[in-house]
């Protein structure tokens, strides 16, 4: 997953920039100003917040209406490329996958790296939810619903002190 976001962050700008070019995007934003009374009018329009936001950014129309989109095409092909890059790793790993469990030894140990790797995200996954719960605890409102649960709870102490133990030692780490 970091893998498939990094290089989705490294190609963004080239991907975007070949998607403005092919697309000719600068044609068809003219075009669809002129031809779209509503998009000329909200580029055009005497709102109190456009008006805002062109006087700070020093911009006209014309490069407000590029901002928006180049925008939404980044966003856009960041979610396309993400989704494509992340399929194509998913296969290159259980192909990878695949050859290493048809080692013995190696496919073994790569078994057992996965049942450390699952039970540490169980972990973790156990910490972020006591975190969170003591987080909604705080809150007037919800504060008797989670009180009642807890103290009926015979788990969720001993989750908290993990989690407690778990977020300082990352924190300790990333320092």
């Amino acid at each position: 997953m970091f893998l498939s976001l990094y290089l989705t962050y490294l190609l963004l700008p080239k991907a975007t920039s070949f998607i403005l070019e092919t697309l000719k995007v600068d044609t068809l934003q003219s075009t669809l100003v002129q031809n779209n009374a509503f998009i000329s009018g909200l580029v055009n329009s005497n709102n109190i917040l456009l008006i805002f936001i062109k006087k700070i950014l020093h911009i006209n129309e014309t490069m407000l209406l590029n901002t928006v989109v180049e925008f939404v095409c980044n966003v856009l092909v960041f979610i396309v490329l993400s989704f494509i890059i992340n399929k194509v790793l998913k296969l290159l790993a259980k192909k990878f996958s695949m050859f290493v469990k048809s080692l013995a030894i190696i496919g073994s140990f790569d078994r057992l790296c996965g049942l450390a790797l699952g039970f540490f995200k169980g972990i973790i996954f156990v910490a972020l939810i006591c975190f969170v719960i003591d987080g909604l605890n705080d809150f007037d409102i919800l504060s008797p619903i989670f009180t009642a649960q807890i103290s009926t709870s015979s788990l969720y102490p001993a989750f908290k002190i993990g989690s407690e133990k778990l977020i300082t030692t990352v924190s300790n780490m990333l320092k």
